[in-house]
This record gives structure tokens, C-alpha cells and sequence, in this order.
């Protein structure tokens, strides 16, 4: 979803078992970022004043993150 102001990222886990969570950060070239945790495969950042705001995205199980995250970048938004 894209409003203009916000960008919505929703996704799916391959294989949800209990007490998985997920790691998430917009992904800024210019800074590091820390991630987030949720419990929920969704949500929502500001859009980046770029037109593209990126997210990366980790299954996290057992106290680890997925060797191998997600990205997904949005087009447009501003």
C-alpha cells in the first residue's frame, strides 16, 4: 500500500511455526539500521522522500534470524 506518506509491506512465512517472529528494517544505504521485532508478517514506515523506500525482512525462530533475508523495495512512493 502506498499512500504517499507511509508504505505498507505485508509477507508470508514459508513455514510459520509457534513462537515465530520477525526481524524488520528499512533498508537507508547512507546509515545502519537497527531492526524491529514483530509478531505480526506486516507494517507499516514512512515513505522515503527518495520515491523508494526498501524493507528487509527476517524469520526470526529460537532466538535466530533466517540466514537469508527478504528485501523488497517500493517504487513511487513519496
Amino acid at each position: 500500500m502506498d499512500d504517499g506518506a507511509s508504505v505498507r509491506f505485508t509477507w508470508e512465512n514459508p513455514d510459520p511455526q509457534d513462537g515465530d517472529r520477525y526481524a524488520w528494517e528499512v533498508v537507508d544505504p547512507l546509515e545502519d539500521g537497527l531492526p524491529t521485532f514483530v509478531d505480526e508478517p506486516t507494517v507499516t514506515v514512512p515513505a522515503d522522500a527518495s520515491g523508494r523506500t526498501c524493507l528487509r525482512v527476517s524469520i526470526v525462530r529460537e532466538g535466530r534470524g533466517s540466514a537469508d533475508p527478504a528485501g523488497v523495495c517500493v517504487e513511487g512512493a513519496s
